[in-house]
């Protein structure tokens, strides 16, 4: 059947204009359905009617849109090693030596990326360097970008992630790779998703703390504002009480001028806290610098680790000096309830850390370390029960 005012024929028209409306109005009438997205302004990617797909880049994410139906900033990742492995049979350890940038063309038909405009992290000294310099670039893209839209963007009524997983172990936009293993970009955009986020930021001059509360009831607590050096000495600090109401986003703290008092710019950063009943419920970090030019000053992180069920561990992990991206990594695919993220001092942050397949053999090795970091550590832990052991 040819509907009017289009021409030729779809086949699958009757699945979007007939029984998916229908399917809506029962099971959801209180819901519009809409026929396409995006749609709204002369392009259908109005950013003032109707929805759109924020793709392209970060200037997309400013545009106030009303809803975002897609997002993706042009910044791709691939799978991790062990998923080229598997799907492949593609080993990054045959890709470690001079040239293999035209090896990994040959066999992939793709070339290098060689634009990390969020974190100028840019390591190509072989493929695995440059498979987590692609992570580390998405992840910040998608945090930057989707947190811009949740806490500054006062038009925006919400946004649809869609493309969580990966298609393929080559296919770039995922946030899970092809194999099911949680991203770095995954953490972040599980960050901004939740139903209470924290953000800072810089304004010309002065440093500005919003809050945002999606749940149906009023959040009370206290902000924290910490100015830190790479070391983990507090330059300065502040704390307030705040009580953000239900759907509200607003701005709680606002430190006038203070970009000012930053002197090394490489080494110095504010850490924000929402604190509730004495727990962290969330945080987020101001460099002053891209990511890869912040000088860490190197410690180990203090690690205690608790089995709290088979393949389930509590983790409590506690820095001397700032480390700008700790990470938690092993030979078994696992899931944590926070990956990739700052840890400074004078905090102890706690992760529970759950296999979400055995894909390593027996016995589960922990990696806990951060960038740029020298300091390693590794747990063996046993699967069914038994204590860690540090390696």
């Amino acid at each position: 059947m040819e509907l009017e005012g289009r021409n030729g024929r779809f086949y699958g028209d009757s699945l979007i204009y007939e029984l998916l409306p229908e399917l809506a109005a029962n099971l959801c009438p209180e819901i519009p359905y809409v026929v396409n997205s995006p749609h709204g302004g002369k392009m259908s990617q109005s950013a003032v009617e109707g929805d759109m797909h924020n793709w392209g880049n970060f200037y997309n994410a400013t545009k106030d849109p009303q809803f975002v139906t897609e997002t993706c900033w042009n910044l791709e990742s691939y799978s991790r090693p062990e998923t080229l492995k598997a799907a492949m049979g593609l080993d990054v350890e045959d890709y470690n030596e001079r040239g293999w940038q035209r090896k990994w063309k040959e066999r992939s038909s793709i070339a290098l990326f060689t634009k990390f405009p969020y974190s100028a992290y840019h390591n190509v000294t072989t493929l695995k360097d440059y498979l987590r310099s692609l992570e580390i670039e998405q992840a910040q893209a998608d945090y930057h970008a989707l947190s811009m839209l949740r806490l500054r963007s006062s038009s925006c009524s919400g946004i649809l992630y869609w493309s969580l997983n990966k298609g393929g172990p080559l296919f770039g936009f995922g946030c899970v790779d092809y194999k099911g293993h949680p991203m770095m970009s995954y953490y972040a955009v599980k960050k901004v998703f939740a139903d209470t986020l924290v953000g800072v930021y810089r304004d010309i001059e002065d440093i500005r703390v919003l809050a945002s509360n999606l749940t149906p009831n009023p959040v009370e607590g206290e902000i924290r504002v910490a100015h830190l050096n790479a070391d983990g000495s507090i330059l300065k600090q502040w704390q307030t009480a705040v009580s953000i109401e239900p759907g509200q986003t607003g701005r709680v703290l606002e430190l006038p001028a203070y970009y000012g008092e930053i002197t090394d710019r490489t080494r110095e950063l504010i850490h924000v806290q929402w604190i509730v009943n004495g727990q962290i419920l969330s945080e987020d970090t101001l460099y002053f610098c891209t990511l890869a030019e912040f000088a860490v000053t190197p410690k180990p992180v203090n690690v205690a680790v608790t089995q709290t069920g088979p393949g389930v561990w509590a983790l409590e992990l506690e820095a001397s000096s700032v480390c700008k991206l700790l990470m938690l990594e092993s030979n078994h695919k696992l899931l944590c309830s926070d990956n990739y993220f700052t840890l400074v001092p004078g905090t102890k942050k706690h992760v529970e850390v759950m296999v979400l397949e055995q894909t390593g053999g027996d016995g589960l090795l922990l990696t806990v370390s951060a960038l740029d970091d020298t300091n390693v550590q590794q747990y063996s832990l046993s699967i069914r029960g038994h204590q860690p052991s540090i390696q």
